[in-house]
């Protein structure tokens, strides 16, 4: 249910909703009001509230989510509709603001950071400003890392908790491990 894919042409919802009890991860899901996908706003909107209702009903869902140029609405709909503390919620490459980051810190959601956000200032901005209880790491392959063989992305990941340990200042090796425990009950 990638926003970017909401009108692909089939009954992308009732097959969600076929597999979403039997599913403890669901994602990527969210909002992208980029140009490019800005014409299915109102789709994207009516989807996503229903994702977020179906995974409030249920509980116990790990949530990524896509917000590019949408992070308000997509904290809104988090805001209206979150009662559960069994969700967890991942921004997944966030680009918002630092008070949009901040709202959604609030209402408990996690980032997870990958190395593209390493070379952008506002990718910074967002490491330094994610408490360290609220980060994970992510690749984004194929998308933003191309890979041929598993240990490339393990190599990856390494260099990704050495970068990110440089620039908060802390050792984030075993911070990364409790975290992924915490949201993904290992």
């Amino acid at each position: 249910m990638h926003p970017q894919l909401i009108s692909s042409g089939y009954d992308d919802m009732r097959l969600f909703k076929a597999l979403f009890e039997r599913s403890h991860n669901i994602g990527e899901v969210g909002l992208d009001f980029s140009k490019e996908y800005i014409q299915t706003k109102e789709t994207q909107i009516h989807a996503f509230r229903d994702i977020v209702k179906l995974c409030e009903q249920c509980g116990e869902k790990v949530v990524s989510v896509h917000s590019l140029k949408s992070a308000n609405t997509v904290i809104e709909i988090l805001r209206e509709y979150k009662t559960q503390r069994s969700n967890k919620y991942i921004f997944h490459w966030f680009t918002g603001t630092i008070p949009q980051l901040e709202k959604a810190i609030e209402l408990g959601c996690y980032f997870s950071i990958n190395s593209s956000m390493l070379k952008t200032k506002s990718g910074l901005e967002v490491i330094n400003a994610v408490p360290v209880d609220r980060m994970l790491l992510e690749t984004d392959a194929p998308f933003t890392f191309k890979v041929q063989h598993i240990e490339e992305i393990e190599k990856e990941l390494k260099r990704l908790v050495l970068k990110i340990s440089e620039i908060v200042k802390t050792d984030m090796t075993d911070v990364f491990y409790e975290n992924f425990r915490e949201v993904f009950r290992y």
